[in-house]
C-alpha cells in the first residue's frame, strides 16, 4: 500500500448510487478487488483438445477487507454499518454519544474511495470509487501494547476508476484509544478482569450474490440471509476458577455473564469526560476455555458467543466523541 494512499467515505441516500466522499480516516490496509466470472462451455468440437476461447466475462461486484485503527473521532460513522441502528444523544460535557445496536442493515449503504497511486516515479494518484457498500462481517480487536483496530469485510455493487480523487481532510485532534488509560477496563459480570487481549467478531450474514436476468450483471442490494453470528474471545490471567466454572456450568444462566469493554483516549473532550468506545455484550455465553500450564504465570483463553436476551441488543457499540455527526 502506497504511503500516499487515502480512505474516504460517505453514506448513500440511495443504495448503489455513488456520492462524493467527504469524510476521511487513516487506513491501515485494504485489498478490495473485482469479483469476476468467466462462463465457459464443456461442449466439444471435432479435433479440438482445449476449450475454445469464447468465454462470456462478467463483473459481479467488488469485495475485500479494510482495516482501520480506532480513534476518538469519526469512528462512529461505522456503527450503523456494523450493527444496523444508530442513536445520537448529547452533547453532555461537550461529548456526544453515538450508540449502535443490532437492527436491519437494509437501506444503509456507503460509497468508499481509496487512492492507489501508480507505481512509477511520478506517483500519479489513481482513485478507486466503490458504491453500494455494505459491511459483510467485522472484527474489533484490542490488547495490551497494541492499537485497537477494526477489520471489515466489505462488499460493493460497482466501482469506477474515472471519479476524481477527493481532497482529504481529517478531523483535528484525532487520538488513538489507550489500553492503559485509567478508565480503560474490561469487566465480566460486573467484576474487573486482568485481560491482555480481546476480540469481537460479527458475521452479518449478508447475501452478496443477488444477480438476476434483468439486463445487467450488477447485483441487487445485499440483504440478510440468516441470523447473525457473534463470537468473542479474550485472554486473561488464570487467577481464579470463576470463568472456568462458567464454561462447565450445569445451568444455562450460570454459563452466561455480561462483558463490557471500555477504551478511552487520553485528552478530555470536556471538563471530565474522556472520549472513547464501549462495547457491551449483555448475554455472553462461555463456551470454551484453554488454560496454559507453562513456566510463566498461567493464562486462560476464553471464547464464546453472544445471544439476544429478549430485551437488550446482543451487542451495543457506544462511541463517545466531540464529533456531533455519526
Amino acid at each position: 500500500m502506497s504511503i500516499n494512499t487515502q480512505l474516504g467515505f460517505k453514506n448513500e441516500t440511495t443504495w448503489g448510487t455513488a456520492v462524493t466522499v467527504d469524510r476521511f480516516y487513516p487506513l491501515l490496509s485494504e485489498n478490495i478487488s473485482p469479483v469476476v466470472e468467466r462462463i465457459h462451455t464443456e461442449a466439444r468440437r471435432a479435433s479440438e483438445h482445449v476449450r475454445r476461447d469464447d468465454a462470456v466475462p462478467n463483473v459481479l461486484g467488488y469485495s475485500g477487507t479494510v482495516e482501520i485503527p480506532i480513534y476518538n473521532k469519526d469512528f462512529s460513522f461505522w456503527g450503523v454499518h456494523l450493527l444496523g441502528v444508530n442513536t445520537t444523544t448529547g452533547p453532555t460535557d461537550s461529548v456526544f454519544s453515538h450508540t449502535a445496536t443490532v437492527g436491519t442493515l437494509q437501506g444503509d449503504s456507503f460509497t468508499m474511495q481509496v487512492n492507489r497511486p501508480l507505481h512509477d516515479a511520478s506517483g500519479t494518484n489513481q482513485a478507486f470509487t466503490y458504491e453500494g457498500g455494505k459491511v459483510v462481517s467485522w472484527e474489533l480487536t484490542a490488547g495490551v501494547h497494541e492499537e485497537a483496530k477494526l477489520s471489515m469485510e466489505v462488499d460493493f455493487e460497482n466501482a469506477s476508476t474515472a471519479t476524481s480523487l477527493a481532497a482529504a481532510s481529517y478531523s483535528t485532534g484525532m487520538e488513538l484509544l489507550n489500553w492503559a488509560h485509567a478508565s480503560s477496563t474490561l469487566t465480566i459480570g460486573g467484576s474487573t478482569v486482568p485481560v491482555t487481549k480481546f476480540s469481537l467478531k460479527v458475521d452479518n450474514k449478508a447475501k452478496t450474490d443477488r444477480h438476476y436476468i434483468n439486463g445487467s450483471a450488477l447485483k441487487k442490494e445485499q440483504v440478510a440471509e440468516g441470523l447473525r453470528d457473534i463470537t468473542w474471545e479474550l485472554e486473561c490471567d488464570f487467577d481464579a476458577l470463576t470463568q472456568y466454572n462458567r464454561v462447565i456450568a450445569a445451568t444455562n444462566a450460570a454459563a452466561h455473564a455480561q462483558i463490557i469493554v471500555t477504551l478511552k483516549s487520553n485528552t478530555l473532550g470536556g471538563t471530565t469526560t474522556y472520549p472513547g468506545v464501549t462495547i457491551t455484550i449483555p448475554k455472553a455465553r462461555f463456551d470454551d476455555i484453554t488454560i496454559e500450564n507453562a513456566m510463566e504465570p498461567n493464562m486462560q483463553t476464553l471464547s464464546g458467543t453472544a445471544w439476544f436476551d429478549g430485551t437488550n441488543s446482543a451487542v451495543t457499540l457506544v462511541t463517545n466523541t466531540t464529533v456531533a455527526t455519526a
